[in-house]
């Protein structure tokens, strides 16, 4: 990997389905091909999938499909470093995720009995 970073290996020397690291390095350095982006992003490992995220010039299905993703980590590290439009739809899109997944009767900010803060005053 260190030697992707440094520059040392090129989009013809590494295969992301078994260098997966090294692929994300070189897609960190806008030296990747787009279609590494579209299979990582499908990857299962969330960290991964968030080191993408932080990847400048993703192609843009690759980065609605981050703005998506169930994982709030790689939705977070996307809203970090993208434009704020691409940020501002991906927290809306997890938001949403979340409204429709709270409890039927339960409204966000509604506490019940025994679930106040401990940290609160």
């Amino acid at each position: 990997m260190r030697l992707a970073h440094e520059g040392r290996l090129t989009a013809a020397d590494i295969d992301p389905a078994t260098h997966p690291q090294a692929a994300l390095a070189l897609l960190d350095r806008r030296a990747g091909r787009p279609g590494w982006a579209r299979l990582l992003a499908a990857d299962p490992d969330g960290e991964r999938r968030a080191r993408l995220a932080a990847c400048p010039g993703l192609p843009p299905d690759v980065v609605e499909r981050l703005a998506a993703d169930p994982d709030v980590r790689v939705v977070a590290e996307l809203a970090w470093w993208a434009t704020p439009e691409v940020a501002a739809r991906a927290l809306a899109l997890t938001t949403g995720r979340w409204q429709r997944a709270s409890r039927p009767g339960l409204s966000p900010g509604r506490r019940t009995r025994g679930s106040a803060s401990r940290w609160s005053g």
